[in-house]
């Protein structure tokens, strides 16, 4: 496995891995899939300032990808940023996901990140797990606060201080 920056070749791919999350969890919370322009233009917005990380197999296909973003606008935030990492669902429990968090977590190292914060659904009990594993704690789980797929949805905040 192989872990790199995203490139632009790398970006429909990535596209459709997020887009199946999209349309069959409620992983996330978006609800209408993204066009290659919109994901493009996501793509490009993240990497002005944050990593986008894409892992890849000796054939080239995307089997992940992580990324850093904005936690919040206001500029007294600019050392905490929000993580996602999204898994092909063919290559769940294959540590795919682990091997994305350390590269991501030593890219945020790198750029003076001290705190990342995750938002994750009730529906993903598994990346509750994950985040655990790698030493983020609960600080937050407001209650019924969406709605996707007839299911009422909570969310739980986790955040990893980087010492």
């Amino acid at each position: 496995m192989n872990i790199n920056p995203i490139q632009q070749q790398d970006i429909p791919s990535c596209l459709d891995l997020y887009n199946h999350y999209i349309q069959n969890t409620c992983f996330t919370l978006e609800e209408m899939p993204l066009s290659l322009e919109a994901f493009r233009n996501r793509v490009e917005q993240v990497i002005q300032r944050y990593p986008w990380i894409v892992a890849k197999d000796e054939h080239g296909n995307v089997l992940g990808f992580a990324y850093l973003s904005v936690f919040n606008e206001r500029s007294a935030y600019c050392r905490t940023a929000d993580l996602s990492i999204y898994v092909h669902k063919d290559h769940m429990h294959q540590h795919v996901g682990s091997k994305l968090f350390k590269e991501i977590e030593s890219a945020a190292r790198l750029q003076g990140i001290t705190n990342i914060i995750s938002i994750i659904t009730n529906a993903n009990p598994i990346s509750l797990k994950f985040h655990e594993k790698w030493g983020f704690i609960q600080e937050g789980h407001p209650k019924t606060v969406a709605f996707k797929m007839n299911q009422v949805i909570d969310i739980y905040y986790y955040r990893k201080k980087l010492e």
